[in-house]
């Protein structure tokens, strides 16, 4: 309904998507977590796809490349992929089809990044989540933390050394990957780090 009214003021539906953007954090924060895990399990994909927008600059390149044949845009799950020759020979299967193999000079996974395995995808943060120092956000989205960024143990107890910012702290804060999203939790991590070293007593002497 709201892009509707958009649409009858002469906008479109770029500046709702912008509103929600700003109301991100509030809205997400307002949410139950099983409501926040529906979010991500049905809508997730939804939000990216209208959430990041290109430039009209690069949106042409690619109709260009796209109607010349040079570019492929495929929703599908990839099954193998290896090398043959000069070319990539890659088994996939799309939406609701058979798989299928084709051959293509490149292939680009823009699946977004994996911040559900986060915690495998190096061993230090493996050795800390195996401490018990780290410990996944029930959305997945990335590590669990609290309203000041601090990272929330095994046992869900926040730990004022150890600060989760950007992207990561999605679970908690929602709308994280923008840049003015990001700036203003780095505000508010930096505040962090200065009251924590504000509390330290410096020794007299």
């Amino acid at each position: 309904m709201t892009v509707a009214a958009a649409k009858a003021d002469g906008l479109t539906w770029h500046a709702v998507l912008d509103q929600v953007r700003t109301q991100g954090r509030g809205i997400w924060q307002s949410l139950p977590l099983r409501e926040r895990q529906r979010i991500v399990r049905h809508l997730r994909v939804y939000w990216d796809v209208h959430r990041f927008r290109i430039a009209p600059q690069v949106e042409q390149a690619l109709d260009d490349a796209i109607a010349e044949g040079r570019l492929h845009i495929i929703a599908a799950s990839i099954l193998d992929a290896h090398r043959n020759g000069d070319l990539l020979e890659v088994a996939y299967r799309p939406r609701r089809e058979a798989a299928q193999t084709r051959q293509f000079d490149a292939v680009v996974v823009t699946t977004g990044p994996a911040h559900g395995a986060i915690l495998s995808s190096q061993s230090w943060l493996s050795q800390m989540a195996k401490a018990g120092r780290l410990a996944m956000d029930p959305t997945r989205l990335g590590f669990a933390c609290n309203g000041a960024a601090q990272a929330l143990d095994s046992h869900g107890n926040p730990d004022p050394s150890l600060l989760i910012a950007g992207p990561l702290a999605r679970g908690h804060f929602g709308e994280l990957m923008g840049f003015p999203q990001v700036s203003e939790h780095a505000e508010l991590v930096a505040c962090s780090v200065s009251e924590a070293l504000a509390a330290i007593a410096i020794p007299t002497a």
